[in-house]
């Protein structure tokens, strides 16, 4: 290459961005979920009701962070088995006050919080987290957030939830997903993140009544953000003369990790896009230079 052509590429080289903080964020929100009754025959004399009964309800956090440092390549180092930090808990009771689970380190932290109450159309259910370190760091950063809050059976067999007849049930709520990345140009970081949410209603003899689901993942080829928001609903119908019973349970899931993966980390479209451009320059000044030493 001419060296009166050089400074045009390292210009357009120069313009690249600098390296940055990278982080993998995630997070999982059911909000106000609650729900409503329907009559199916409002001339039989018979109320619509729910009975939710607390023996067999109960709700499972775990909120959990690790980090290791690593070598030149992103392996452990020999015997660092890294730091860990994590919360589990089993609470009795599904629609209790605010409850939450929560585990930090200087470049994590994870949060599962659980509260309201679903008789007031108010229960939500939310699982945080992050992890990240600057792009040449070759350390391995991770988070997992999950709840588990459910209405069973308890011991005795009693039913967890009991319908009157000839009524239909609907639970709704708002669910929300969101997972990013910080993308860089310069290092060797690879963050990627998961996120999902279950819903269960389930009858006797294990029969499903109804279920919903949603599961978001971010890879690290993937844009640096995604969000999903939709109407959550169950629905039960009791079409007979007898009580019914079920049993419910909810999940909502995150995790994420932002680890060291050497090799040449991949350029954006505009990076690539901006090195065009700089040859682009580059081929221009060649061009015009032959063009005036052939006259």
């Amino acid at each position: 290459m001419p060296a009166s052509i050089a400074p045009w590429l390292l210009a357009a080289l120069a313009t690249l961005p600098a390296a940055a903080l990278a982080k993998v964020r995630g997070s999982v929100q059911l909000s106000h979920f609650g729900w409503s009754l329907i009559d199916l025959r409002p001339d039989d004399g018979i109320a619509p009701g729910l009975g939710i009964f607390p023996g067999g309800s109960r709700a499972a956090f775990e909120a959990s962070v690790h980090e290791r440092r690593g070598d030149a390549n992103g392996n452990p180092l020999p015997g660092d088995d890294g730091e860990s930090r994590r919360e589990r808990d089993i609470i009795e009771g599904l629609f209790l006050p605010t409850l939450q689970a929560s585990a930090a380190l200087p470049r994590s932290g994870a949060t599962v919080r659980m509260g309201g109450a679903a008789a007031d159309r108010a229960f939500s259910l939310l699982a945080q987290g992050h992890a990240g370190s600057t792009p040449d760091d070759t350390g391995a950063y991770h988070f997992l957030a999950q709840g588990t809050p459910a209405a069973v059976p308890d011991p005795a067999g009693n039913p967890a939830l009991v319908l009157t007849p000839y009524t239909r049930l609907v639970w709704t709520g708002d669910l929300s997903m969101a997972l990013s990345h910080e993308p860089f140009l310069r290092g060797g970081r690879s963050e990627s993140a998961q996120g999902s949410f279950q819903a269960w209603l389930v009858g006797p003899g294990s029969k499903l009544i109804d279920h919903d689901a949603q599961q978001l993942n971010l890879n690290p080829r993937d844009p640096a953000a995604k969000q999903r928001d939709r109407r959550v609903r169950l629905d039960w119908i009791n079409d007979g003369a007898e009580a019914a019973s079920a049993w419910m349970l909810l999940s909502v899931h995150v995790a994420g990790s932002s680890r060291y993966a050497p090799g040449p980390p991949i350029p954006e479209p505009a990076t690539w896009a901006l090195l065009a451009g700089g040859l682009g320059v580059v081929g221009l000044a060649a061009r015009r230079r032959k063009t005036c030493s052939s006259a």
